[in-house]
């Protein structure tokens, strides 16, 4: 995850260079925010954003076959 977050954090500074961000934008907050989530799911096994469940969703909620 640290490789990733540093991507952001990078894009961020580029962002702030551009005026797209404050000047007093704390970058490490931003990163944590936007990657909290991400991670707590991780933890939690429940799959990318969008998925529904962990490794036994109820059947009603198990989306198409593949």
């Amino acid at each position: 995850m640290k490789p990733r977050a540093g991507v952001a954090r990078d894009r961020l500074e580029r962002g702030r260079s551009q005026g797209q961000l404050r000047a007093d934008a704390n970058l490490d907050d931003v990163v944590e925010i936007l990657y909290g989530p991400i991670c707590y799911r991780a933890q939690l096994h429940k799959g990318p954003p969008g998925r529904t469940g962990g490794p036994n969703p109820p059947p009603g909620l198990r989306g198409p076959e593949p």
